[in-house]
């Protein structure tokens, strides 16, 4: 069974290219695979080992890869040192925002959710100061 994949903005099926369609000038990601909306410009990429190419999480236009971006930002430093781990920050992340482990994970959120994901981890580290 063929794995359908709808984009959030014009509701159009994506499209599943290699990724000299996503970054022509990239020669590292052309192995890679993609689900891409040629009319909206929205890709996410798609699970390596999976048979079925499962989306790593919604497709993204440019102003949510923006968003998701500045997030990583924030977040990643706080598993990436090694003070912590990364189970561990999006635990805290997921019970602060109201959401499930499952569901709090960047490549899964829109704007608002990038926004309060970054808020959220500045107002907890204005607390540990």
């Amino acid at each position: 069974m063929k794995l359908k994949v709808l984009c959030p903005y014009c509701m159009g099926p994506a499209e599943l290219v290699g990724g000299a369609v996503v970054f022509p000038h990239r020669e590292e990601f052309r192995d890679r695979k993609y689900w891409y909306c040629g009319p909206c410009g929205a890709y996410v990429g798609v699970h390596r080992t999976s048979l079925r190419h499962k989306p790593l999480g919604r497709l993204a236009n440019a102003e949510l890869r923006l968003w998701r971006q500045r997030a990583h930002a924030v977040i990643d430093p706080l598993w990436m040192g090694g003070v912590h781990k990364r189970t561990e920050v999006y635990e805290r992340l997921a019970h602060s925002m109201g959401m499930t482990r499952e569901e709090c994970h960047v490549s899964k959120f829109d704007v608002a959710q990038c926004k309060q994901a970054i808020s959220t981890i500045r107002r907890m580290r204005r607390r540990k100061r």
